[in-house]
């Protein structure tokens, strides 16, 4: 994810690259320095192996990245996966350069890149959205903090008219954008204060993208500081070069190979890459002008320091400089300014080299200028994950956002406690996509796994719905005044109601799953429902019951019972018996299917007429979800079995039997 403008500079940097390595000519005696008894004797030696090192990418590889790059402007929210939204916003560095914000619904962590608070050609810096950040991510500081950029300006400058009057060539390797904008103004204006015949003096700019790089900085005005950025509506040219190359001041040449060689005059200043001096024209042009000591060098670029490029041209007679043109944040800025006023951080993250006791060889090595001093403050260590405690305190609830279809169906009522505040059940399909959530309309009704209530839950309705099953109770007040208890003395159980509409039932689990749902259910949208008989047990009149407890239940067959029957009340022993045969179906994905059938065979033949078979009994099995079961107890010579499964799957593998009888519907 880049800006524009940034992509199009970045795609010059590499093409430029690419032409390079596409000049070089590499035969068989270029590999005999990638041996280890070779490479490693060099003063720079390479942290990896050269053999290593894979092939540089052509310009097709580089087209095919590109397409993949999404490219945003300022301030534009951009959604990543997860729930994460990106922006960018200037960074004061160069053109497009920017710092990043990364946001959460209740996080936010920094990205600050290369930053710049001096007056460049790029936009100005803005710190407003990296400001109270829960994690600050802080790289690309200077290189060179005990040189200031006005005094390293005034120093090119000098050098620059020196060695034009002594009648010497300047060379300035560099990159073809980003810095080279401000380079070439402070090379003219140089010339024009030093006037009289260095006025004739030219400027060359060599570089296979000299002139797409020129021109796409005249044409995006909006990466531009405002000063340069009104230029552009007057209309003015935000820079000097565009006048330059009007006047014939500044050439542009692709390479020095051919017309170069033929419009090149001395005295000249010379800016061509690359900064490494390792490929390129500048490595040709030292060789050409190394031998007289009226010609300069001139290294600006920071990340290249002289002493670490130079090595191979060290018994050359030109003179070599090193300038750094660096306008990086510092790290007395930083730590006196930036992060303990301006940004203020909750937690900040930084590589390692910026902190005391890393293991390092460089001169810079925990020296107290070139160290972050923050609180609390997180090294990292490159190519090292890392997991960040975000302080955020914030309830971990997740933003859903709902449909207008749904919101048009909803109906309001009044809160119970206060008539002003509505309230209302939701119901519909959430999507879950990129982990952002959304409520749609359901595009059918499906029933919840567990019933949902809503309503004031009060104890003349729970004594309205326990007479309804024929039962009494008797209100007992709480000790505390702000609870109110229900004792059911045929149950042996209780049910206790809070002062702020939470209830408890307090009895064996089963009479709990019996008679939850009926009292719970009368409070369903603050109206009352009827509850049928059916709630209990289905109604299969002429056969026999049996429950995957085991439990038989009698029911008389020619009318049906106006009361309720009770299920029995288990005994401890029967309780934990009837755990431990859970615990084997769980763990097994099956009921003990031989103990279950010798308890049913011996209940049928007590109740059996003849006494010697089975044949004058009926038996219904409801989700028993097993064939074998079924298949052994039709093979007991039992009169008839139904099955009774509510989930589809079991009910194909149940019709499989062709002798078990299927009830009608």
């Amino acid at each position: 994810m880049r800006l524009n403008l940034l992509c199009i500079l970045d795609r010059l940097m590499m093409l430029e690259l690419i032409e390079y390595f596409r000049r070089m000519v590499f035969d068989g005696i270029d590999n005999k320095w990638r041996r280890p008894s070779i490479y490693c004797a060099f003063v720079n030696a390479p942290a990896r192996s050269p053999l290593e090192w894979k092939c540089f990418y052509s310009e097709e590889t580089m087209d095919e990245a590109l397409k993949r790059i999404t490219t945003v402007a300022f301030n534009q929210p951009i959604d990543l996966p997860g729930g994460i939204s990106v922006s960018a916003c200037p960074s004061g560095y160069s053109i497009g350069s920017s710092n990043w914000i990364f946001k959460t619904e209740y996080e936010r962590v920094g990205y600050l890149t290369s930053s710049s608070t001096r007056s460049t050609h790029a936009r100005s810096v803005a710190w407003e959205k990296l400001q109270d950040a829960d994690a600050l991510i802080l790289t690309s500081l200077s290189r060179t903090p005990e040189l200031s950029l006005e005094g390293v300006v005034i120093e090119v400058s000098q050098t620059i008219v020196d060695t034009l009057k002594r009648g010497g060539n300047v060379l300035m390797p560099v990159n073809p954008v980003g810095s080279i904008f401000d380079l070439i103004d402070v090379v003219s204006r140089s010339i024009d204060n030093a006037g009289g015949s260095l006025l004739e003096t030219r400027i060359y700019f060599v570089s296979p993208v000299a002139k797409g790089a020129l021109a796409y900085s005249n044409i995006n005005a909006e990466w531009l500081v405002e000063a340069r950025q009104n230029a552009v509506y007057v209309p003015e040219e935000p820079f000097c070069h565009v006048a330059l190359v009007r006047n014939g001041r500044l050439k542009l040449y692709d390479n020095i190979c051919e017309s170069f060689c033929l419009d090149c005059k001395s005295p000249c200043v010379v800016l061509t890459g690359h900064p490494s001096l390792r490929l390129g024209d500048a490595p040709y042009l030292l060789e050409m002008w190394g031998n007289d000591s009226k010609n300069a060098l001139i290294m600006t670029d920071p990340d290249y320091p002289l002493n670490e490029v130079y090595r191979p041209y060290e018994e050359l007679a030109i003179r070599a400089f090193y300038y750094p043109i660096e306008t990086r944040l510092e790290f007395s800025q930083v730590n006196s300014t930036l992060l303990p006023v301006e940004l203020k951080p909750k937690n900040l993250i930084v590589p390692d080299v910026y902190t005391i006791g890393h293991n390092s060889k460089s001169p810079t090595h925990n020296r107290i200028e070139f160290l972050v001093q923050y609180n609390p403050i997180l090294p990292m260590k490159y190519d090292e994950q890392i997991s960040i405690s975000l302080p955020s305190k914030k309830m971990r609830k997740r933003k859903i956002e709902i449909s207008s279809d749904v919101i048009k169906r909803l109906e309001l009522r009044a809160h119970y406690a206060n008539p002003e505040i509505g309230v209302v059940s939701l119901s519909g399909f959430l999507c879950a996509y990129d982990d952002a959530y959304e409520l749609l309309p359901a595009k059918k009704k499906v029933g919840a796994l567990r019933t949902k209530y809503t309503g004031q839950l009060t104890t003349d309705a729970i004594l309205k719905a326990l007479q309804k099953r024929n039962l009494s109770g008797r209100v007992i007040p709480h000790p505390d005044g702000e609870r109110a208890i229900i004792r059911i003395d045929s149950l042996n159980s209780s049910i206790t109601l809070a002062a702020d509409v939470e209830c408890g039932m307090t009895t064996q689990r089963s009479v709990k799953r019996l008679y939850c749902s009926p009292i719970t259910r009368s409070q369903h949208y603050g109206r009352s429902s009827h509850i049928d008989s059916h709630i209990l047990f289905p109604r299969v009149t002429p056969y026999e019951i049996y429950s995957p407890d085991f439990k038989p239940s009698d029911i008389e067959e020619k009318t049906p019972q106006k009361k309720e029957v009770l299920p029995k009340f288990l005994t401890k022993k029967e309780i934990y018996a009837h755990a431990d045969e859970v615990a084997t179906a769980k763990s097994s994905g099956c009921a003990p299917i031989k103990r279950a059938l010798t308890l049913i065979r011996g209940l049928l033949h007590a109740r059996s007429q003849l006494k010697t078979s089975l044949s004058d009994r009926s038996v219904t099995l409801f989700n028993f979800h097993t064939t074998d079961f079924a298949e052994k107890l039709v093979n007991s010579n039992i009169g008839s079995l139904v099955l009774v499964e509510s989930e589809h799957s079991y009910a194909r593998q149940a019709k499989a039997l062709k002798k078990v009888e299927w009830p009608k519907r």
